[in-house]
């Protein structure tokens, strides 16, 4: 399906729940490829159906449709600040909503019966979320986790490395910061 499509799409109820969560997650990929802010927000309000209507019952799709939602938020967010990290508002609607929905994916019932994959996404995803409202610890904690389900997951394994740097920038004291990098 083409971006057209995907956001002409007004309700998700007359689908499956596997349908259901295939569609929102290509809607929220291609609108965050082509920087489509109201296919962004059409998946949200998409996604606030499903979970207002009880239809997604899996524990483990229930994770899964959060942890979208929280990927919409933090595309929004991208947009709305046009990737100027400087300008980017730690108390902002989307760092809000965005570490709610993944922390919510990541507390959920169905948590560990997603696959390793996925569980690193969700770990890393909030872990870039914390880093980016300068919350290193807690950001280096979460890749951390995520490298214990796979030592090898390359997103955790670069973002940690970046975010060692980020919190070392930061440090007060030069030679914790130089002892740090």
């Amino acid at each position: 399906m083409d971006y057209e499509e995907l956001s002409s799409k007004n309700t998700l109820i007359d689908l499956d729940p596997d349908s259901a969560l295939d569609h929102l997650g290509a809607l929220i990929d291609l609108s965050t490829d082509l920087e489509k802010q109201e296919g962004l927000e059409i998946s949200i309000v998409l996604s606030q159906e499903l979970i207002e209507n009880n239809l997604i019952k899996n524990k483990k799709d229930l994770c899964i449709l959060h942890y979208f939602i929280g990927n919409a938020w933090n595309s929004l967010k991208k947009i709305k600040f046009n990737e100027n990290w400087e300008n980017i508002k730690w108390e902002s609607e989307e760092t809000e909503r965005e570490i709610l929905h993944l922390r919510i994916a990541l507390n959920g019932d169905g948590f560990n019966d997603l696959n390793i994959n996925r569980k690193c996404q969700i770990l890393t995803n909030l872990g870039n979320a914390m880093d980016e409202i300068g919350r290193f610890v807690e950001a280096i904690e979460y890749w951390n986790k995520a490298l214990e389900i796979d030592d090898s997951f390359a997103m955790a394994i670069g973002n940690i490395g970046e975010g060692l740097g980020n919190y070392a920038r930061y440090l007060y004291d030069r030679r914790h910061s130089i002892a740090l990098l």
